[in-house]
C-alpha cells in the first residue's frame, strides 16, 4: 500500500504539470536568450540544476508509467515503444551532456593541427605557493548580462583559504567579456578584471597576495585528438556570376597510423577514430578552415535509438486496432464520398495586355523569355525579373493594363518619360503628408526639388538611419521601403539592373547590365562592339525588325560565353507557365470561395435533407479535390524552376501547409464531410498569409547548409504537422460556433453532430501530434549531420518541441481527474494551436537564431490577435453555457 501511494507522485496529473511546468520554461528561456544573450538562457534555464532534475523526473516517471499503466501485454506495444522512447531520447541527450566533447578547430592551408578549441567557457583559478600548484579548481560557466555571478569557489592549502567569487559582467567591445573578479584570503580582499577568451584562451591573470597568488583563466579550453588534420587545400564554389557560395569545401589529409585523404563539406562529414569533423566557416582571404568538432559516440548513438523507437511506436499506434486513434475512428461517423470525378478547368489563361507605344504585347513575350542573371547567381527569364520589379515598385502585377515586361521596357526606352509617371507606391499618410502629395502613386520626379534637384528624403532618411531598428516607427519603415523602391527604379532607368550581358572574358563572372556593358564594348573598335550596338539600339529604338534580331544576338550571345549556367529550355517554359497562370495567389481564392460554399451546405444539411443540395455538395467535393491536383503541379512545377524542393523559405512552407492542409482534408473525409470543407478553408487562410507583404514568393540559390536531403525530409514532415493541427484548430472554433446554436427544439440533431467533430478533431490531432513529433526529431538529425549537434536549443527547435508538449498534454487529457471531458479537449484544441503559431512565425520574425534564413524581414504583431484572444475567450464562455444545458461535454 505504502508502494502504491508512494508512486502517486509519478501519476499521469502530475507528470502532466511537470510536462507543462517543462514546456513553459524552454519557452521562456527563448525569449531570455533574445533579450540578454544565449549564456544568460543556460545559465537560468537549459544547464540549471533544476531543470536536469525536472528532466531526470519525466525520465524516471514514464519508466514507471510502463509498469503502472500496464504496458507490457498485448496490445499496448505502440504506447510502450513511444514511452520507452523517450526515456531513451533523455539519456542520450544526458549521455551527450556530460560525456561529450565540442569545439572548433582552425588550419591554414599548408599547416596541420590536433588541437581544438572547446565550445564551452571555462573559470579556472589556481593557488601558487612558492610558485608550485598547491590546489586549483574548473567549472563550466555561462557569463552573460543577466548572470554576473556566474562563479564561486574556494582553494585550499592547510591553514590558507581563499574564496573566489564573479561579481560583475562586461562586454565592452561586443565580443569577449571581462569580469571583475573578488578574491578574499585569508581575511585580505582584491578585485580583479579578468578578460574572456573567445576562441582562444587569454593570458593567465595574476593576483599577488605576497607569500602566494592566484592565477586565474577565463575563456575557452583547448583540447587534443589523437591524431593530426592536415589542410591541403581549402576551395569556395560560387554561383556563377555572383558572391554567393553555393559550397566550400576543406581538402584534408589524416596523419594517422595509416594516413588518408578526406574531403569535408557542408552536409558532408569526416568521421575518424569517434571524432566528426564538420565544414562551419573559413578563413576572410580562403586559405583558412574552421572546422566544428564532436565526440560523442555514446550520447547521439542512444538518442538515434530512441527516435527509431518513437518512430516505430507512432506508426503501430495509428495501425494497431486496439489503439486509442483506431478506437476513435471506429467510434466516429463515416461518410463516404459516392460521386463520379468532376472536371476542372481553370487558371490557364493566357495574360493579354494592351499594347502601349511602339512595345507590343508580342515583343514584350519574347523580350520576357531572355535570361537575366540576378546578384545572387540565378539565371531565370526576364519575365520572372519584371513581374518582381512591378511588384516591388508599384505593389501591383501589373500597371495600367501593361505586361510586367513592357513596363520594364518603356523605363530603359524612354527613361525621361517614366520619371514623371505615377508608378512607385506610397501608402502611407506621413510620405504623403511629408511630400505634400494625396495620391496613393508618386512619381520619381516627386522625390525631387524642381529647382535644385535636391532629393526631398536627404533629411528624414538621415535621421531614421540613426536609430536602432527596433526603435523605428512604422511610418519610418514607410520611408525606409519608399527610398528602396526609389532606388530601384533609378537604377532600371539608367540601365542598371539588367543583367543579360555575358562577360565574355569569363564565362563563370557576372553578367553585365546594360550600363556595365555598355561602358565596356561601345568603345570597341571590332566585331563585339558592332554586336553590342546592334543589341542596344536593338531595344531602345522601336524598329520592330532590329528589336528582333537584338533578342536572337542576346540569345546567342548567352549561349555562346555562358552556356554552362543558362537553365534547360524545360525550367524556362515551367517558369513562364507557372509565372503565367500564378497557381497559388489564384488558388487561394479559389480554395476559400468553394470552401465556404461546401461548408455553408454541409451545415444546412445536417439540418435538412436536400437530395440536389447533397449532389451539389459533392461537385463541391470534387473541386476541392481538383484544386489539390492543380495544387500538386504547382509545387512541382516550382520544384522544376528552382532545381530543389521548394520548401526553403517561408512563403514554400506556407504553400506546402496549404497543401498538406487538402490533404489531411482527403484522408479524413470519410468520417465528416465539413472536416474538407473545414481543411479548404485552412488552405485558403494559408495561401493568403504565404502572399502577405513580408512574405518573400521570389525563387533563389540554396545556402549550402540548405542543401541536403534531410531538408527535404525534416521539412515535409514538420509542415505536414500544422495542416493537421491547423485543421483541428479551425474544427475547434467550427464546433464552438454550432454550440451557440444549440436550443430545445435542435438539440438531439446538432447535438450528436458536435459530439462526432470533437471525436473527429481528437482523430485529427494525434496524426499531427505524432507528424510534428517525427518532424523535429529528423530536423534533430539533419543538425547532427550538419553542425554536429543534434539539439542546441535553437529557439525554432525549442518551440517545435514546446508545441510537441503542448499537444501531448492535450491528446492525455482524458488520462486527468476533473479534466476527461470533450469540452476542456475542445478549448485544449484551439489554444495549444499557439504553439505552432509562434513556432513557424514568432522564432523567424521575432527571435531569429540558425533558422533565421527562413524569416523575409521584421513584422509587428497584428492587430488581429488582439482582437481574435478575446473573441475566442467570449466564444467559449458562450459556448459553454449550451454546453452545461444541453451536451454535459464538460465531464462526459
Amino acid at each position: 500500500m505504502k508502494l502504491k501511494e508512494g508512486l502517486q507522485v509519478f501519476s499521469m496529473p502530475v507528470v502532466g504539470i511537470a510536462t507543462l511546468i517543462f514546456a513553459s520554461a524552454i519557452g521562456l528561456a527563448t525569449f531570455i536568450e533574445n533579450m540578454y544573450e544565449t549564456n544568460a538562457a543556460r545559465a537560468l534555464v537549459y544547464n540549471a540544476w533544476w531543470f536536469e532534475m525536472l528532466l531526470a523526473y519525466i525520465a524516471i516517471a514514464l519508466v514507471v508509467n510502463v509498469f503502472t499503466k500496464r504496458m507490457i501485454r498485448k496490445g499496448r506495444v505502440g504506447v510502450l515503444l513511444f514511452h520507452i522512447s523517450v526515456f531513451f531520447i533523455l539519456l542520450g541527450a544526458a549521455i551527450s551532456r556530460f560525456t561529450g566533447e565540442q569545439g572548433m578547430m582552425h588550419i591554414r592551408e599548408g599547416a596541420s593541427s590536433n588541437t581544438v578549441t572547446s565550445s564551452d567557457v571555462f573559470f579556472d583559478a589556481r593557488l601558487l605557493v612558492d610558485g608550485k600548484i598547491v590546489d586549483e579548481t574548473s567549472e563550466k560557466v555561462f557569463p552573460s548580462l543577466i548572470s554576473r555571478g556566474f562563479f564561486s569557489g574556494t582553494l585550499k592549502h592547510n591553514e590558507l583559504r581563499c574564496k573566489i567569487k564573479t561579481v560583475d559582467y562586461q562586454k565592452p567591445d561586443g565580443h569577449g567579456g571581462i569580469t571583475a573578479v573578488k578574491l578574499i584570503c585569508n581575511g585580505e580582499s582584491k578585485e580583479q578584471w579578468v578578460r574572456q577568451g573567445a576562441g582562444s584562451v587569454y593570458s593567465p591573470v595574476s593576483v599577488d597576495f605576497g607569500d602566494f597568488q592566484v592565477v586565474m583563466t577565463f575563456g575557452s579550453k583547448p583540447f587534443t585528438v589523437p591524431f593530426y588534420l592536415q589542410l591541403d587545400t581549402f576551395e569556395i564554389a560560387r554561383y556563377p556570376g555572383s558572391m554567393s557560395p553555393s559550397s566550400f569545401k576543406s581538402y584534408v589529409t589524416v596523419l594517422d597510423d595509416n594516413a588518408f585523404k578526406a574531403e569535408i563539406y557542408m552536409n558532408h562529414v569526416l568521421h575518424h577514430k569517434g571524432y566528426r569533423f564538420f565544414q562551419s566557416s573559413y578563413d576572410e582571404d580562403e586559405k583558412g578552415t574552421v572546422l566544428s568538432v564532436n565526440a560523442d559516440p555514446v550520447g547521439s548513438t542512444v538518442t538515434y535509438f530512441g527516435y527509431a523507437l518513437l518512430m516505430i511506436g507512432m506508426l503501430m499506434g495509428l495501425f494497431d486496432r486496439k489503439s486509442r486513434f483506431r478506437g476513435l475512428l471506429n467510434s466516429s461517423k463515416r461518410r463516404y464520398v459516392t460521386a463520379s470525378v468532376a472536371v476542372l478547368m481553370m487558371m490557364v489563361t493566357s495574360n493579354t495586355a494592351a499594347q502601349s507605344g511602339e512595345i507590343s504585347g508580342k515583343n514584350a513575350k519574347a523580350f520576357g523569355m531572355v535570361c537575366l542573371q540576378t546578384t545572387d547567381g540565378r539565371v531565370k527569364p526576364i519575365n520572372s525579373f519584371a513581374s518582381e520589379i512591378v511588384r516591388k515598385v508599384h505593389k501591383s502585377g501589373s500597371y495600367n493594363n501593361l505586361m510586367p515586361e513592357q513596363v520594364l521596357l518603356g523605363i530603359i526606352r524612354e527613361p525621361a518619360k517614366w520619371e514623371h509617371v505615377p508608378f512607385i507606391a506610397n501608402g502611407n499618410d506621413d510620405v504623403k503628408k511629408y511630400l505634400k502629395i494625396s495620391d496613393k502613386y508618386l512619381s520619381f520626379s516627386q522625390c525631387f526639388d524642381k529647382s535644385t534637384g535636391a532629393y526631398l528624403l536627404t533629411d528624414v532618411l538621415q535621421r531614421i538611419n540613426k536609430l536602432s531598428p527596433e526603435l523605428r516607427t512604422k511610418s519610418d519603415k514607410s520611408f525606409i521601403n519608399l527610398d528602396e523602391r526609389l532606388n530601384i527604379f533609378n537604377m532600371l532607368k539608367n540601365g542598371r539592373l539588367i543583367n543579360i550581358v555575358p562577360d565574355i572574358s569569363d564565362a563563370d563572372a557576372a553578367w553585365l547590365d546594360l550600363f556595365d556593358a555598355s561602358s565596356q564594348y561601345r568603345g570597341r573598335n571590332d566585331s563585339i562592339a558592332i554586336v553590342f550596338n546592334y543589341l542596344i539600339d536593338g531595344l531602345i529604338v522601336g524598329d520592330n525588325a532590329q528589336f528582333e534580331g537584338s533578342l536572337e544576338i542576346i540569345n546567342a550571345w548567352q549561349s555562346s560565353f555562358s552556356g554552362h549556367v543558362l537553365p534547360s529550355d524545360v525550367r524556362i517554359k515551367s517558369e513562364l507557365l507557372y509565372n503565367r497562370i500564378n497557381i497559388f495567389e489564384r488558388l487561394a481564392a479559389y480554395y476559400g470561395l468553394i470552401s465556404v460554399l461546401f461548408m455553408i451546405i454541409t451545415i444546412w444539411l445536417l439540418v435538412k435533407k436536400s437530395t440536389g443540395l447533397r449532389r451539389f455538395q459533392t461537385v463541391l467535393l470534387w473541386l476541392l479535390i481538383a484544386g489539390f491536383l492543380v495544387h500538386t503541379v504547382g509545387l512541382v512545377l516550382r520544384g522544376i524552376i528552382a532545381g530543389y524542393v521548394p520548401l526553403s523559405n517561408g512563403y514554400e512552407t506556407m504553400v506546402f501547409v496549404a497543401w498538406s492542409s487538402l490533404l489531411a482534408g482527403i484522408i479524413f473525409v470519410r468520417h465528416s464531410r465539413l472536416v474538407m470543407a473545414l481543411f479548404g478553408f485552412l488552405a485558403a487562410a494559408s495561401l493568403l498569409v504565404a502572399h502577405l507583404s513580408f512574405m518573400n514568393p521570389q525563387i533563389t540559390t540554396l545556402v549550402p547548409v540548405l542543401k541536403s536531403y534531410w531538408l527535404t525530409i525534416h521539412v515535409a514532415v514538420i509542415t505536414s504537422s500544422y495542416g493537421f493541427l491547423g485543421g483541428s484548430f479551425i474544427m475547434g472554433v467550427i464546433t464552438l460556433i454550432m454550440m451557440l446554436f444549440l436550443n430545445d427544439k435542435n438539440k438531439f440533431v446538432l447535438g450528436p453532430v458536435v459530439r462526432n467533430l470533437i471525436t473527429i478533431n481528437r482523430i485529427i490531432m494525434i496524426p499531427g501530434l505524432y507528424l510534428i513529433t517525427i518532424g523535429c526529431f529528423l530536423g534533430a538529425i539533419w543538425a547532427n549531420q550538419s553542425w554536429g549537434n543534434y539539439w542546441s536549443w535553437d529557439p525554432k527547435e525549442t518551440w517545435c518541441l514546446v508545441s510537441i508538449l503542448v499537444y501531448s498534454f492535450v491528446v492525455h487529457l482524458h488520462h486527468f481527474p476533473g479534466m476527461r471531458g470533450k469540452f476542456l479537449f475542445l478549448i485544449g484544441s484551439i489554444f495549444s494551436y499557439a504553439a505552432i503559431v509562434m513556432t513557424f512565425f514568432g522564432v523567424n520574425y521575432f527571435l531569429g537564431g540558425m533558422h533565421s534564413y527562413a524569416g523575409e524581414g521584421s513584422v509587428s504583431i497584428p492587430l488581429g490577435v488582439y482582437i481574435s484572444v478575446p473573441l475566442l475567450i467570449l466564444l467559449i464562455w458562450k459556448a459553454n453555457k449550451n454546453n452545461k444545458k444541453y451536451l454535459s461535454l464538460m465531464y462526459c
